[in-house]
């Protein structure tokens, strides 16, 4: 391999290593905000559909 070769595959290690760990950030902070998002319990998806209903059929009543 010559030493352009290798100072190229040895670049390119280094991006990929970057890309990775970026890779691994994102998709840590995609999971703590979809987590923030979505309520964690059934019983906390009742509620929010809840209170969305009761909103909405409030809105609908003072139309």
């Amino acid at each position: 391999m010559s030493h352009k070769d290798k100072a190229t595959r040895e670049s390119l290690a280094s991006e990929l290593g970057e890309l990775k760990a970026k890779y691994s950030q994102l998709e840590k902070a995609y999971s703590e905000l979809k987590d923030q998002a979505l309520p964690s319990s059934p019983r906390q998806l009742d509620t929010f559909y809840h209170e969305a209903y009761i909103e909405a059929a409030s809105e609908l009543g003072h139309s």
